[in-house]
């Protein structure tokens, strides 16, 4: 047997001694979405593009200039940047959307929040009552992972961002949200707010 036939046959008993699975036995990832055609393509989607694909990205913002404002097309525009084949390239498929929403509150449900999304990402079943120590699990598995984007749709509240930005090395989030406060400093940010009259007149009838 080769050294790297050795190699991968230590790494699965390593994996199978921790009960963890290994990056080939992940779950497969989601296909691109579809977007609809009504969608109008925007200005905003090609600079969101950019942000998520990056050398440095980390943390993107897909928000609004209102606070609490929606209906501008926040998630819609996150589909787009999702189904862009650049993104698709970039993380070869890895584009993972974990929707978030108003009613997980309190610590408990955000911790069944980051379980549920490491489940989808990697089909690690490990659950915690603690969100950082859930959030602390979930990056020690994404680090040992190729290029992820990690939407998170719909946040409200910043702890409900939190464990999802405790690290990941070649993780990238884009978070769409209606309170831009809830965003990390120095986090890229697109901005969505009404269209245009002639993106408006562009939607089909």
């Amino acid at each position: 047997m080769s050294v790297l036939g050795v190699a991968a046959m230590a790494l699965a008993a390593v994996a199978a001694f921790s009960g963890r699975p290994t990056v080939d036995e992940d779950p497969p990832p989601p296909g691109a979405p579809t977007v609809p055609a009504w969608v109008v393509d925007r200005e905003e989607s090609h600079r969101a593009v950019a942000a998520v694909c990056a050398p440095e990205a980390a943390d993107v913002g897909i928000t609004t200039s209102l606070e609490g404002a929606g209906g501008f097309g926040k998630s819609t525009l996150a589909t787009l940047v999702c189904s862009d084949r650049r993104v698709r390239r970039r993380f070869r498929g890895r584009v993972y959307t974990v929707t978030v929403g108003r009613d997980v509150r309190g610590r408990a449900a955000i911790a069944a929040k980051v379980a549920e999304a490491t489940v989808f990402i990697t089909g690690d079943t490990t659950a915690f009552d603690d969100p950082d120590r859930a959030g602390d699990h979930l990056w020690r598995l994404l680090s040992r992972r190729p290029r992820t984007l990690l939407v998170l749709d719909d946040v409200w509240e910043p702890d409900q961002l939190a464990p999802f930005l405790r690290g990941g090395r070649n993780c990238v989030r884009l978070v769409t949200t209606r309170v831009p406060a809830v965003l990390p400093p120095g986090s890229a940010r697109v901005r969505v707010d009404e269209m245009s009259p002639a993106q408006a007149w562009a939607v089909p009838r």
